[in-house]
């Protein structure tokens, strides 16, 4: 006999053969997979400025990176661990790659440009004070749909 956990999973990844949005290739139930890619969404915009704005810092860039790089990986063992499958680990992983986040290809004009539009960018920095992606999504995990 099938557990209906299985059932569950077969008929989601039966699903995702249907859907290609990222959402679909997710295993949890589609309210909690929602909530996590608009999670994920947010926290790697702002990863997406610290990391390009802290590249223009000789001090505090490589420090940055190091603990953002960290913490996606953790991130990305935590998605595992709430049953997101493969696929969407995956895409998780290709949108938080350094390469994708930052601006290397934009003039520094540019990207002081960019960086100019935070202005609490600094405290941000100097504080720590942004957004933990496995914290967030651990809380997720242990609330359910929110």
């Amino acid at each position: 006999m099938i557990s209906s956990r299985r059932t569950i999973q077969c008929a989601l990844i039966s699903a995702s053969c249907y859907l290609p949005s990222l959402v679909a290739h997710a295993q949890p139930l589609p309210d909690v997979a929602q909530e996590v890619t608009a999670v994920i969404d947010e926290v790697l915009e702002q990863y997406r400025v610290i990391l390009n704005c802290s590249a223009t810092l000789p001090t505090s860039g490589p420090v940055m990176q190091d603990y953002l790089d960290r913490g996606l990986q953790d991130a990305a063992e935590v998605l595992h661990d709430m049953g997101f499958g493969a696929v969407f680990v995956a895409e998780f992983r290709r949108r938080a790659d350094f390469g994708t986040l930052l601006m290397a290809d934009s003039p520094f004009s540019d990207v002081i440009a960019f960086c100019n539009e935070f202005p609490d960018l600094e405290l941000w920095i100097v504080r720590l004070d942004y957004r933990n992606l496995s914290d967030e999504l651990l809380e997720i995990a242990n609330s359910g749909p929110s």
